[in-house]
């Protein structure tokens, strides 16, 4: 299987909105902190493959809530962990848009090397393009 590669798309960020705004809706009654998005599309300028990475994250007591909704409500495929602790890997099956949706617990390392790299990468233009 061959990964395809394309230059940034100024379309990634309205993808993700859309996404955003699907999500947000299904989970109306869990109490969640934030949708974000990383990964490279997430990142002005930076080649990435084309598909959408969002994290929603959660405090560890609304981790089960919001698999319970996405599974119920979104109708998504729940992957589990798969060898990250503390991120619940989900796949749309009928995704319009390519994205991967992750529930991550608030504050623990995964969660923030995600943010952080995205952040870091964004502004500063120097780093992102070695990256």
């Amino acid at each position: 299987m061959s990964v395809i590669i394309e230059q940034y798309n100024k379309e990634w960020p309205q993808q993700f909105e859309s996404i955003k705004s699907q999500l947000e809706h299904y989970l109306q009654d869990v109490d969640y902190l934030s949708i974000e998005h990383v990964g490279s599309t997430s990142v002005p300028g930076l080649v990435a493959k084309p598909i959408i990475d969002v994290d929603i994250i959660v405090t560890r007591d609304n981790v089960q809530p919001a698999i319970d909704t996405l599974i119920a409500k979104a109708k998504f495929d729940y992957l589990g962990e798969l060898g990250i602790e503390d991120r619940h890997v989900f796949k749309d099956p009928n995704q319009s848009l390519r994205h991967n949706i992750y529930v991550c617990v608030d504050g623990v390392a995964q969660t923030r090397n995600h943010l952080s790299l995205r952040d870091t990468l964004r502004s500063n233009v120097e780093l992102r393009d070695e990256y």
